[in-house]
C-alpha cells in the first residue's frame, strides 16, 4: 500500500495518522548527534542547526520512506516487537533499534548533565561540588525511572514514546537555542526555530493523546 492508496482509502486524517505512526517508529530512534552537539554546546547552536537542518530532513523522509513500507506491509498496528520475526529486514531493524537505544541514552545524560558543570569564571570547589551533585542524581533518577517502568514498555512507547523523543531531540535544544541566542538571530531563523518548536510540541501533545487513547487511559 503507497500513502496515495492510504489517502483515497481512508481520507487525508487516514494517511496523516499513517505518516505519524510510521514517523514515530522509525525516524524518532534516529537522532542525529548534530542535535546533541547543539545541546552539549549551545554556543554553537544557530550555526549548527543552519547545517545539519536540510541534512535531518532528508534523512528522516529516507528513514521515513523505508519505515511506511515496512509499516504498510501487512504488520499489526504496534512497535517493532510485533514485526514478523523470520523477516531479514525486521531483524536487522531491531538490531539498529536496540543499538540506537542503549547508545543514545548515554548521549543524553551527557547534555544534559553538561548544563550543571560550572562555567570557567566560576569553577570553584563548591561549583565543581555541585555538579558533580546534580550529574549523580540526575544519572540515579534515570535509572530508577527505567527500573520502574521496565515491566511496563509498551504502555511507555505508545504513551511517552512521542514525547520523550520530541523533548529529547528537539524541544530541549530549541528552546535552548531561542532562548540563549534571540538576539543574535536574523528574521528567517527566529521564524525558523520558533515554527520548529511549535511542530515538536504539537507532535508530542497528539502523540501521547495517541497513545493514551489506544491505551483507554482517555
Amino acid at each position: 500500500a503507497s500513502l496515495k492508496t492510504t489517502s483515497a482509502t481512508t481520507g487525508m486524517g487516514g494517511a496523516l495518522e499513517a505518516l505519524g505512526a510510521m514517523m514515530f517508529c522509525f525516524g524518532g530512534h534516529s537522532m542525529l548527534p548534530s542535535q546533541f552537539a547543539l545541546m552539549a554546546n549551545p554556543l554553537e547552536a544557530p550555526a549548527m542547526l543552519r547545517r545539519v537542518s536540510l541534512f535531518t530532513l532528508g534523512l528522516y523522509a529516507s528513514i521515513g520512506s523505508l519505515g511506511y513500507a515496512v509499516y504498510s506491509s501487512g504488520v499489526k498496528d504496534k512497535f517493532v516487537d510485533n514485526f514478523p520475526v523470520e523477516s531479514l529486514l525486521t531483524r536487522a531493524t531491531r538490531l539498529a533499534m536496540a543499538y540506537n537505544l542503549q547508545s543514545t541514552m548515554p548521549l543524553v545524560i551527557a547534555a544534559l548533565s553538561s548544563y550543571a558543570a560550572p562555567s570557567s569564571a566560576s569553577a570553584s570547589l563548591g561549583g565543581w561540588v555541585k555538579a558533580s551533585f546534580l550529574k549523580l542524581l540526575l544519572v540515579v533518577v534515570l535509572v530508577v525511572v527505567t527500573q520502574a517502568l521496565a515491566d511496563r514498555f509498551d504502555l511507555l512507547v505508545s504513551v511517552g514514546g512521542a514525547s520523550l523523543v520530541s523533548m529529547v531531540s528537539l524541544i530541549f535544544p530549541l528552546s535552548l537555542n531561542v532562548k540563549l541566542h534571540w538576539r543574535l538571530m536574523a528574521a528567517a531563523e527566529r521564524l525558523w526555530n520558533v515554527l520548529l518548536l511549535a511542530a515538536s510540541l504539537l507532535f508530542a501533545a497528539d502523540g501521547t493523546r495517541r497513545g493514551l487513547q489506544a491505551k483507554g487511559l482517555l
